[in-house]
């Protein structure tokens, strides 16, 4: 029979050898301490596993994972599945320590990373290092935040942990935000992740897009100047500072980048969020410059089948989201609660996370189309269900905003 085996992590095996010491009682130090441990183990583990576990005798053969059970066993627990648990919450305890740590004194970044590195990730690792953040933050930590994705382990796994990681962006745009110090280690060192890391995008510029504040104008620039020969950069890049430059009247800036936006072929970028930005875009300049098209560009956007590009019903929200930021900065209310009938469930709205964020912040849009468009009974019974603690740089400086009107006009009536 072929030999069952499993490639065991480094930190499990130095971990093993750590629990059988203790539950031996002695030190493993050569031939005859494997021998006695392997006859106090009833022979499950032969004297042979033992030498090489112990780097006795130097062999690079794999354990089995009969072996590996047996061990487990002897320290306790019914399998190596279920040491390796225990291993993760030995490791997350002692995190936890680090943590008070990082409290009393400068705790050095390369241990925690060091640290981080050896554990699972999941949820309670995020909240931990969520707590490390703002601590360092108040210590003003620097080596901290210049090394910030350094912790490369919580930021590659993204269709596991995305809203994790997406908290964790928000949080450090808070901080930049905030202080001034941070704003200047955000400009040198939080883009091109994508390149200096093993990530999948660049999404510290991308996901959190904040252009009413300079360090991401600043930061943006940089990323533009390195990628610009990338098409989705290059028209990611130009709608974003078009959308800003009309939401401040800077109709100048807004025009020199409208031009780009003409010269780029759309139909060549597998992105639909960009798609649904240029349309906006496009309403902006319209209704600017040349209202006369303002009827055309509508009757396109309402062509596009929501349902058929975006079976996924998060996706599609988010979609409708973007566009209808635009519909609603050009007051085409009615348009806004056209497609929120035709295109949004009254049912079986199962969400991702991330898409049921969204859809709140799109439910704010729809309540406010629906009280400017005379349908007040349908605009309070949508604001029932708007809750007021889902919280979104990308949108709440606008939905947050309509959202505390919605609320005097609405307790009014």
């Amino acid at each position: 029979m072929a030999r069952i085996s499993i490639k065991p992590k480094p930190e499990h095996l130095q971990f093993l050898k750590k629990e059988l010491i203790k539950k031996h009682g002695y030190s493993i130090i050569n031939t005859i301490d494997c021998d006695w441990l392997s006859n106090k183990m009833n022979n499950k583990v032969s004297s042979d596993t033992l030498r090489r576990l112990f780097n006795v005798v130097k062999n690079d053969t794999t354990l089995s994972i009969n072996s590996l059970n047996y061990c487990a066993e002897f320290c306790g627990h019914s399998d190596w599945g279920k040491f390796i648990e225990y291993y993760n919450q030995v490791a997350i305890d002692e995190f936890k320590y680090l943590l008070l740590k990082s409290l009393e004194s400068d705790l050095e970044t390369s241990l925690i990373i060091k640290k981080i590195e050896s554990l699972k990730v999941n949820k309670e690792v995020y909240d931990l290092f969520i707590q490390i953040i703002l601590i360092k933050a108040l210590q003003k930590d620097e080596t901290f935040f210049q090394n910030f994705f350094e912790f490369e382990t919580l930021f590659v796994d993204i269709e596991n942990n995305r809203y994790s990681v997406y908290f964790i962006l928000q949080l450090l745009t808070t901080l930049c935000i905030k202080n001034e110090w941070i704003q200047k280690i955000a400009c040198k060192y939080y883009y091109n992740l994508d390149k200096t890391y093993a990530f999948e995008n660049d999404f510290f510029v991308e996901w959190v897009v904040t252009p009413q504040f300079e360090f991401y104008r600043t930061l943006l620039n940089q990323y533009y100047k390195l990628k610009k020969d990338n098409l989705s950069t290059h028209a990611f890049y130009h709608l974003i500072l078009a959308s800003y430059y009309a939401n401040i009247n800077d109709w100048k800036s807004f025009d020199s980048h409208y031009k780009d936006i003409q010269k780029i072929n759309f139909s060549e970028i597998d992105a639909n969020i960009l798609l649904m930005r240029k349309k906006g875009v496009s309403l902006l300049y319209a209704k600017k410059y040349q209202p006369v098209l303002i009827e055309q560009l509508i009757n396109d956007i309402k062509s596009i089948k929501f349902d058929l590009e975006y079976t996924d019903i998060s996706d599609r929200i988010t979609s409708l989201l973007i566009i209808c930021l635009y519909l609603h900065q050009c007051k085409e209310y009615e348009i806004i609660t056209h497609l929120a009938q035709k295109y949004i469930p009254t049912y079986n709205l199962l969400f991702t996370q991330w898409g049921e964020q969204n859809w709140n912040h799109f439910k704010i849009l729809q309540t406010d189309s629906l009280l400017k468009t005379n349908q007040l009974e349908k605009a309070k019974d949508l604001f029932k269900s708007i809750s007021n603690t889902n919280y979104d740089f990308n949108f709440s400086p606008i939905t947050d905003t309509i959202y505390k009107n919605l609320e005097k006009e609405l307790n009014k009536s």
